[in-house]
């Protein structure tokens, strides 16, 4: 563990100090004065020397000293020293802000171009600025200094950084730690499998909201499979295709008698022949009818039922992006009147005037009326504070008002984004609305359509004629019996009825075999996809329980590292889930919400010790404000408290050990 502890600070011409030596030689001090007498610049003054920054970690400042009128004086080093023990050893830093002057070609008068910043350590000249960081970040960690040296700087940070750090010293918890700790959660690593809990998490989500979208479609899917079958007639097929069978047997026996009846001679026999095949030729037309129009109704319905799981899908979008939108406003709308408050505060805090009634004309000890140039200034004095403190709390409600404002127009906008995104999607359902419209139309016409309009092509027409004519020559060549003749037709006129009623019955009866094994595929679907979610859900319930007992597992061990604060690194949502947060908090009071000056200040001192033990170095702490407090948390460092005192009208050190005053 490095020590590094102060002994000496000078300040040259800095920030309107003349000259000024802080003499601690690595004691703890207090530094006494009243405002504006330069206790903070003493803070400013060291952080600058080693970070060119000033107290709050800001390089836009002013270094140089000004006149009354606001102008910087010339030809001044404006300077800071520092003497430093180093584990034992003193190291000398020295940094300084000079003025370039330049003699113009042609003129005999210097012109101030600028100016350049001139590093020493132990009297030594640094070439370069990063010559001199890299020197001194090899005696305490440049990168942390603010944080190790302030106690209101770590706690300034965005949380999500403060959060990082917390992580980063105290260590994060296994994920094996947190599952060997709970036993309810001992299926979760076969859950997992290779993915982490927050992969794992995306992916139970997404397939969840998979699931929702085709669980929302499937009801109105089976309802219309449902709606097909109930307008089918109910008969066995197996039954039918036998019954076809026997009919056409039947027909063909029909058939051959009236061909036996009508044989008279060669020519006959002939067109006979003939006459089978033509008619076996119709017969095979008729049948690829049947199949076409039933391949027509199948492709008719199977666009349309893509078209409605499309629509479905669409109107789920348009509708997320919808509540989307309206959370946005809500929450918009939620803030605006907070955005109000602080502009009607903003124009209290503008309309304050000094009043000057605390400003006292006579000695409060023996109560004679004091000079007036005494009092004068302390009117002077007080006017000044007022103004200070006024101008603070302005540029505080500014820019709270500022980042309040932002977060509005970005909500709103966000939110027409949103909705902007919906009417895309009300314009693409409208689209699939006509779409959808269209196909349960042409659905209803291939339903519809005669199974013989699939077969009527020029081929057909032939046939049907040469079958036509055949018959006629057969009839004319034929001699015999005509009442025999006609008794053994009109037989085959039946037996081609009933074979065709048959064939039309098995047709149907096969779109219902279909239909059915279509519905209950849906309705398996169904049971699947609500197991899945079932289970989907139960994952789910293992990964919250799983952050929860990790969050309380990781809270512990952070708050386990620091004497007085403690942290809330997850915040309870609506839906009942955790989010990641830092929170701290001292006796229950979170630092930004209520906690009262001094408790901030030695919150911030908890987390330096903290932070110094982490970085391996122990370098002194300046606490500005510590009037407000009664006892400081104590810290293995040294501390140099900066306190408000009007008893002090000059800035006067006492050094904790040596208990004696310095007065500049």
């Amino acid at each position: 563990m490095r020590t590094v502890k102060l002994h000496r600070l000078e300040l040259e011409h800095f920030m309107g100090v003349s000259s000024f030596v802080l003499e601690l030689r690595g004691a703890d001090a207090s530094v006494r004065g009243t405002n504006g007498v330069g206790k903070t610049t003493l803070a400013t003054a060291f952080s600058w020397l080693v970070t060119g920054k000033d107290s709050r970690g800001s390089a836009d400042f002013e270094v140089k000293t000004l006149t009354s009128a606001g102008e910087a004086l010339h030809n001044l080093e404006h300077a800071v020293t520092a003497v430093l023990e180093v584990d034992g050893e003193l190291v000398t830093l020295r940094r300084a802000l000079v003025e370039v002057w330049t003699k113009k070609r042609g003129s005999t008068r210097e012109e101030f171009t600028g100016h350049e910043t001139r590093f020493w350590i132990d009297g030594v000249p640094c070439g370069t600025k990063r010559e001199f960081e890299e020197r001194v970040d090899q005696l305490v960690p440049l990168a942390a200094w603010r944080e190790l040296t302030n106690p209101d700087a770590w706690h300034s940070q965005h949380w999500q950084k403060r959060r990082q750090d917390l992580l980063s010293i105290c260590g994060d918890v296994s994920d094996a730690d947190v599952i060997a700790a709970r036993p309810d959660l001992a299926d979760l690593p076969e859950v997992l499998g290779k993915r982490t809990p927050d992969e794992h998490k995306r992916v139970v989500e997404a397939r969840r909201r998979e699931i929702n979208a085709e669980l929302k479609a499937l009801p109105a899917r089976i309802d219309e499979v449902q709606r097909q079958l109930d307008q089918l007639p109910v008969e066995d097929e197996a039954e039918l295709d036998r019954l076809v069978t026997v009919a056409r047997e039947a027909r063909s026996q029909a058939a051959a008698e009236v061909a036996q009846l009508r044989a008279g001679g060669g020519d006959a026999a002939a067109e006979r022949r003939r006459l089978a095949k033509v008619e076996a030729a119709l017969t095979d037309l008729d049948l690829k009818g049947q199949r076409e129009h039933q391949r027509r109704l199948a492709e008719a319905e199977h666009a349309r039922d893509a078209c409605r799981r499309e629509l479905d899908e669409a109107e789920h979008r348009r509708d997320r992006l919808l509540a989307q939108a309206d959370d946005l406003d809500a929450e918009a709308t939620a803030l605006e009147p907070k955005v109000q408050l602080l502009r009607d505060e903003y124009a209290r805090i503008r309309a304050r005037e000094f009043d000057g009634a605390h400003v006292e004309d006579s000695c409060p000890a023996c109560g004679q009326a004091l000079p007036p140039d005494r009092v004068a200034a302390a009117h002077a004095k007080a006017v000044e504070e007022f103004n200070a403190r006024k101008a603070r709390e302005l540029e505080e409600n500014v820019e709270a008002g500022k980042k309040l404002a932002e977060r509005v127009r970005a909500l709103k906008a966000e939110a027409q984004l949103a909705r902007t995104k919906a009417d895309a999607q009300v314009q693409g359902v409208a689209q699939l609305q006509g779409k959808l419209k269209n196909l349960e139309e042409r659905v209803d016409a291939a339903r519809a359509a005669p199974v013989r309009d699939s077969v009527s092509t020029p081929e057909y027409g032939r046939l049907v004629a040469e079958r036509d004519d055949l018959r006629e020559r057969i009839t004319a060549a034929t001699t015999g019996d005509p009442a025999a003749q006609a008794a053994a037709e009109e037989r085959l006129a039946q037996a081609e009825a009933a074979v065709r009623d048959l064939e039309r019955k098995a047709a149907l009866a096969s779109e219902r075999s279909r239909a059915q094994a279509r519905r209950d595929e849906l309705m398996a679907r169904e049971k699947d996809l609500a197991g899945e979610y079932e289970s989907l859900e139960r994952q789910l319930h293992l990964l919250e329980e799983f952050v929860r007992a990790k969050s309380s597992l990781l809270t512990d061990r952070i708050n386990a590292r620091f004497r007085i604060t403690d942290f809330r690194l997850f915040e309870e949502q609506i839906n009942g889930g955790l989010a990641d947060a830092c929170v701290a908090m001292v006796r229950g009071v979170p630092y930004d919400a209520g906690l009262n000056r001094a408790a901030r200040i030695n919150s911030g001192l908890d987390v330096v010790d903290v932070l110094q033990e982490h970085h391996g170095v122990r370098v002194p702490v300046f606490v500005d404000e510590c009037e407000s407090v009664v006892e400081l948390l104590p810290i293995n460092t040294q501390v140099v408290r900066l306190v408000v005192d009007e008893a002090y009208p000059e800035l006067t050190v006492e050094l904790a050990k040596e208990e004696e005053l310095v007065t500049a």
